[in-house]
């Protein structure tokens, strides 16, 4: 009961199909109605990906928590969700609500690289001890907690955009109710409860090569070397819509789709 309850709740999302590649999970808060919109009418809309079947969930979960530990309720109660509810599925796809992914080229370049792998995470990950501790500032950590450390003791992944099999929705559920709650959900959610679940193998897919912090970077890339353009997910602020389009442009072209024909 500590976790929380549903507060929206669609039993019936993925039982329309037998499997379903991807379900897409949107952490963000009430007020971002524009930006899970967007995501809805862009890279979450399953009909320009078929054959792929993608399904988008934007969850709303009751705690009895204080604001310091809804993010890494959420993302809990994501993972008890899709064990539950979409356990058809191969992979979650866990993103923030200020993310422009570029959906083709997961599914195109990537998921086959991805498939048939157990226990896995695919994200930018920091290596243990790689990232130090702050014991000051917005991510200051309290002098008692890993008070003997100068680094973080596990190895876990920058939490904006987070590629997991659904065959681990349910052990890191199950972990998050014994393991106590630790305030930087990155290092909770994909270090802290992987570890206690045990076996998890990590798949480094870094920042500033296949994922990105500067939308004019992810830009300059897709516009300057189109579909080789390997990087397939950006934070964005300014250019959702140009950026998106661009994306969409290359990969609905004839020529795109007279390559694919080629190498398939």
């Amino acid at each position: 009961k500590r976790i929380g309850k549903y507060l929206l709740l669609d039993p019936d999302l993925c039982k329309s199909v037998d499997r379903v590649d991807i379900i897409i999970i949107v952490h963000t808060a009430p007020q971002n109605l524009d930006k899970r919109q967007r995501i809805r009418d862009s890279f979450a809309k399953a009909s320009l990906f078929r054959p792929f079947d993608i399904h988008t969930t934007i969850r709303s979960w009751e705690t009895s928590s204080t604001i310091t530990t809804i993010s890494r309720l959420k993302g809990v109660m994501g993972f008890r969700w899709v064990s539950e509810y979409c356990p058809n599925s191969e992979f979650v796809l866990k993103i923030d609500d200020d993310i422009l992914v570029n959906m083709f080229k997961l599914l195109y370049s990537f998921l086959s690289h991805m498939s048939g792998k157990r226990k896995s995470i695919f994200c930018n990950l920091w290596h243990s001890g790689s990232m130090p501790i702050l014991r000051k500032g917005k991510w200051k950590v309290a002098s008692h907690v890993f008070s003997s450390r100068t680094a973080f003791p596990y190895d876990y992944c920058s939490g904006f955009l987070v590629l997991m099999t659904t065959d681990l929705m349910k052990p890191m559920y199950e972990a998050a109710l014994t393991t106590p709650f630790f305030w930087i959900d990155d290092v909770y959610l994909f270090g802290m409860l992987p570890l206690v679940v045990g076996d998890v193998m990590y798949y480094n897919y870094e920042l500033h090569r296949y994922l990105s912090v500067n939308e004019g970077k992810a830009m300059n890339c897709t516009q300057e070397l189109g579909p080789r353009c390997p990087i397939f997910a950006t934070l964005i602020e300014n250019d959702f819509w140009p950026y998106w389009d661009t994306i969409k442009g290359l990969y609905t072209s004839d020529d795109w789709h007279l390559q694919q024909r080629f190498i398939h």
